[in-house]
């Protein structure tokens, strides 16, 4: 028995079917891993927009905290000194002289 070098019809058939399958495959493969690659630099380029909102909405947070922590301590002084007005009067009554006077006896 010897080698039949001819090609037949049904042999050129099933390598085109062949060709045209793997090819097929190649581009969906290629296709698919595409889509993943700009499914994830979108992803990406969607959390560094959240990322700089939270970044910004945490400096004006800061800055508002800062705000607030000096009003505080404005406040907190003017009590404080109110109390210790109040507390000076209930402890020492009466008349109370100017405190440039008190000055002269500590010399």
């Amino acid at each position: 028995m010897r080698f039949d070098p001819t090609i037949n019809i049904p042999t050129i058939i099933a390598l085109a079917t062949l060709t045209v399958t793997v090819t097929g495959f190649g581009v969906g493969l290629y296709s698919t891993l595409d889509k993943r690659q700009m499914a994830s630099e979108f992803a990406l380029v969607s959390q560094s927009a959240r990322i700089d909102k939270i970044e910004t909405s945490l400096v004006k947070l800061q800055a508002d905290q800062a705000a607030q922590n000096t009003v505080l301590r404005t406040e907190t002084k003017a009590d404080i000194r109110e109390i210790k007005d109040l507390f000076d009067r209930f402890v020492y009554p009466g008349p109370r002289a100017p405190q440039s006077r008190l000055k002269e006896w500590s010399k």
